[in-house]
C-alpha cells in the first residue's frame, strides 16, 4: 500500500473510534512513547486537523452516518426496540 492509502486508513480508524486531535496531542506529549512515534504522530496530527477542517460543515463521511442517525433516533420513535447511547 502507498503512503496516501495508509494515511486514509489511519484517519478512517480515528473517525471510527472517535479519536480526536486532543487524543493525538496527548500521545505526542507522552514521554513514555518513543521519540520517533511522537514525531510521526505530530505529522499525522497536522494532516488529520486539515482533513477535519476541510470536512467541517460541508461533508459527512461514512463513519459519521450511523453516529448521526443514532443522535437523531428520537425522530425514529416508530422503530421498535431502537436504543441509543449517544
Amino acid at each position: 500500500m502507498g503512503y496516501v492509502s495508509e494515511i486514509k486508513s489511519l484517519i478512517s480508524e480515528f473517525m471510527q473510534y472517535q479519536i480526536t486531535p486532543k487524543d493525538i496531542e496527548a500521545w505526542c506529549e507522552d514521554e513514555d512513547n518513543a521519540w520517533s512515534f511522537r514525531l510521526k504522530m505530530k505529522d499525522i496530527l497536522v494532516i488529520y486537523r486539515k482533513f477535519l477542517e476541510y470536512l467541517e460543515g460541508s461533508y459527512i463521511i461514512s463513519e459519521e452516518v450511523v453516529r448521526g442517525m443514532c443522535k437523531d433516533s428520537r425522530t425514529f420513535g416508530h422503530v421498535k426496540g431502537l436504543q441509543s447511547d449517544f
